[in-house]
């Protein structure tokens, strides 16, 4: 019996010896350098557009040794503003240099863009944020499911100091990053899935923003209450009002001591205010309520409405396209021109601030390990072409 027991013990303690031998040489493998063609970012196991930005900051981080303003916000934001023109437009008017990144992501709301805002930034460590906001973000039913997919994110609730083995185990392994990168393989449809991301991810710029080709031959048609993309919008607005539980949200954006924050209104299209209850009373309420408390937190609120973007610059009523992208980031550009011309805000260029504070990409890992600094948008695109991410759905 003492044999048995003692033979037992023998091969339990062998295979955890294997077993970490095994574990050791795969995390060893992981961390080699690896080529950029044909090989995903890393992932944390979270919506796979996040994979894409966290991966395009990092590059961009490490070329331009740091981030001044990083632009935050939904899909509005990812498609509506080119940081590449920004850049140009800031550095001819004023000879200095302002390095722009565009953090927006398809589905985020502003309850999950606090939680995202405070790690990128906790990371990035911009002297300036933009948060690109628009009516809808302040209704309750906006984005609530993207709220639940971040609060139960293992690796965004590590990230946010909050209690999480998995999450841990995530952020200090680039084995368990590789192999989530990998992890959707077995999709019946992954073909044509992967044959449109390749196509269009290639598009997405190092500066995180993606040109949209669409245009809405129908933008000037008022909502259409038998369509059920229309009905859907219309029910979910018509008793819109301002939710003080998202102006809670906006605060903590605002809540920056350290930094400057901006609350950019989105241009859509006019006949956007046709799917509220009460358009006019509605747009103003939106309006008056996002300025004020933007006043009141020391931000500024730069609002869009004498804007005029020309009907073939939108892909829909909500969304600009690679037309009417340029024409609101010069808009920007001038706009941070003024408040760089009046005091209000500097670039952190020329000092520590913009700089990566801590190894965003898998916690205490040396940045060695992570990227290679991409040294043109064919390469930074090349490296994300395999990424297992979806443009064109919301969510996996």
């Amino acid at each position: 019996m003492d044999n048995l027991i003692k033979s037992a013990g023998k091969f339990v303690f062998k295979t955890l010896i294997l077993l970490i031998v095994f574990s050791a040489m795969l995390e060893g493998i992981a961390r080699l350098p690896w080529p950029t063609e044909g090989i995903p970012p890393l992932s944390k196991g979270n919506y796979s557009l996040l994979d894409i930005k966290f991966s395009r900051i990092e590059d961009y981080a490490q070329e331009n040794n740091g981030v001044d303003a990083i632009i935050f916000g939904s899909s509005l934001a990812h498609t509506g503003l080119d940081p590449e023109i920004i850049e140009r437009i800031f550095q001819q008017e004023t000879g200095q240099k302002l390095r722009v990144f565009n953090f927006g992501v398809n589905g985020i709301s502003l309850p999950p863009a606090t939680s995202l805002i405070e790690i990128v930034t906790q990371t990035y460590n911009p002297s300036l944020i933009i948060h690109v906001t628009e009516m809808r973000d302040y209704h309750p039913q906006t984005g609530m499911g993207m709220a639940g997919r971040v609060a139960d994110d293992p690796w965004l609730r590590y990230k946010l100091g909050k209690p999480s083995p998995w999450g841990w185990v995530i952020d200090h392994s680039m084995a368990i990053q590789r192999y989530l990168s990998f992890r959707f393989w077995a999709r019946e449809d992954f073909p044509s899935w992967y044959a449109l991301l390749e196509r269009r991810l290639i598009d997405i710029t190092p500066w995180g923003y993606e040109p949209d080709r669409h245009v809405d031959d129908r933008i000037n048609e008022p909502p259409n209450p038998n369509e059920k993309k229309d009905q859907h919008i219309l029910e979910t607005y018509k008793n819109y009002q301002v939710d003080p539980k998202r102006i809670g949200f906006l605060e903590t954006i605002l809540h920056q001591p350290d930094r400057k924050v901006i609350i950019l209104g989105m241009p859509v299209h006019p006949t956007t205010v046709e799917y509220f209850g009460n358009p006019q009373e509605d747009y103003q309420e939106f309006l008056t309520t996002v300025e004020e408390t933007a006043r009141t937190h020391g931000g500024k609120f730069i609002a869009t409405a004498n804007l005029t973007i020309p009907d073939e610059g939108y892909a829909n009523k909500f969304h600009l396209n690679q037309s009417g992208a340029p024409i609101f980031s010069e808009f920007l550009a001038k706009e941070l021109v003024h408040l760089y011309n009046s005091g209000w805000y500097q670039p952190s260029s020329s000092n520590m601030r913009g700089r990566r504070t801590n190894t965003f990409l898998t916690g205490s890992l040396p940045t060695v390990l992570l990227a290679t600094p991409t040294p043109s948008r064919k390469l930074a695109s090349a490296r994300v072409k395999w990424s297992l991410s979806s443009l064109s759905m919301a969510l996996i």
